[in-house]
């Protein structure tokens, strides 16, 4: 082969080559950076969409990602509109993040579509959403006066719990495992009953503590408690026994309950 013929193999050879690399680089991508995303009702849990984009448009022109769920009762996600523009070779490569809030128990879709500039969906992805109740609102579930009760106990955290530091620090240790502790009560029914029953012993002195009355625990209602949490603590992972052994500690040296205007008998 001589010369010139060889050098043009070359130049067609490098040409196919940028050819093939630009329309790689050129193709539209959608994904979410999980298939199933958790969230506890009333929490929030993050997620992110890649968009890779080239394909659907051209220099300094763009379009927009829509993020929605197909129901907002059970939860909601936000950013809802995110603006994007191509680059000056006609590419874009974005990570979008983005939160999901937890309304009530149950099961949605987080789905998000890519629009061009002619407001053409020409991409979409979906990931699966489950929401939890929080531990006490399962443990009330199906409880005729799950409701009353529950109220309450949002009294006692929102009254008196969150009107102190050390309050404040047991709020916030709960709703860091209440996702594990959901999960738990659902896995173990035996241990959701168990709950529920300690519960009700206890609720009376809960009440009274956030109505300003004399609030008393009974030795029984003390030992349940403890193996109440004993129980949890034999299932739970190493971060929520931690939680759970710090909480203990607390409670037999009774900081836990005078704190809060509970004394034992």
């Amino acid at each position: 082969m001589d010369k010139k013929k060889f050098l043009a193999l070359i130049i067609i050879i490098i040409a196919f080559l940028l050819f093939g690399w630009g329309q790689e680089a050129r193709s539209d991508s959608l994904a979410l950076n999980k298939p199933t995303y958790i969230v506890v009702a009333g929490q929030t849990a993050d997620g992110s969409v890649k968009f890779v984009g080239g394909g659907q448009g051209t220099p300094n022109v763009g379009g927009y990602l829509s993020l929605s769920t197909n129901n907002s009762a059970v939860a909601t996600v936000t950013p809802t509109y995110v603006q994007f523009v191509l680059n000056s070779t006609g590419y874009i490569d974005m990570t979008v993040p983005f939160t999901l809030t937890g309304i009530s128990g149950g099961n949605t879709l987080v789905i998000v579509r890519a629009y061009n500039g002619q407001g053409v969906n020409f991409l979409t992805v979906q990931g699966d959403v489950t929401v939890i109740e929080c531990p006490v609102s399962l443990t009330l579930e199906g409880d005729t006066e799950g409701k009353t009760k529950l109220e309450v106990l949002h009294n006692f955290r929102d009254n008196v719990m969150a009107s102190s530091f050390e309050g404040q620090e047991y709020i916030r240790l709960f709703y860091q495992n209440a996702l594990e502790g959901s999960y738990l009560l659902l896995r173990y029914p035996d241990l959701r009953e168990k709950t529920h029953e300690v519960l009700e012993n206890v609720l009376p002195m809960i009440e009274a503590a956030v109505n300003g009355q004399q609030a008393i625990l009974t030795a029984a209602n003390v030992a349940d408690i403890e193996n109440l949490l004993e129980a949890f603590a034999a299932k739970a992972s190493p971060k929520l026994k931690s939680a759970i052994r710090r909480l203990q500690s607390d409670f037999h040296q009774g900081k836990f309950l005078s704190n809060f205007g509970i004394d034992v008998e």
